[in-house]
Order: C-alpha cells, then sequence, then structure tokens
C-alpha cells in the first residue's frame, strides 16, 4: 500500500477519498449528517509468516 500511497501522491489519495465519499454519497451508502467527522484507518495486516518452530 507504501507504493501505491507513492505513485498516485496526496493529491491521488485525496482525489481517491473524495470519490469514495462522493459515491457513498450518490448510492446513500452514508448521509451528509455523517460526514462532520473523518476518520481513516491505516491499520494493516501483517503476512502470514512462518516461523522456524512451527510445523508444516
Amino acid at each position: 500500500m507504501t507504493r501505491f500511497r507513492q505513485r498516485i501522491g496526496e493529491a491521488g489519495c485525496e482525489w481517491l477519498l473524495q470519490l469514495t465519499i462522493e459515491v457513498g454519497l450518490e448510492t446513500k451508502t452514508i448521509q451528509p449528517a455523517h460526514m462532520q467527522q473523518i476518520s481513516v484507518d491505516t491499520t494493516v495486516q501483517p503476512m502470514a509468516v512462518a516461523f522456524p518452530t512451527d510445523a508444516r
């Protein structure tokens, strides 16, 4: 995801967020009343790393 964000840059990230919000409003998935505050989750799920002690 870091490479993707670096490739599209800050302007691309803002455009993507704007597009996501517009589609959400058009499809009535989100309401304008819920737009007072936006939380962006940057949590990343780690890879399934097999440790040497794990049996295969």
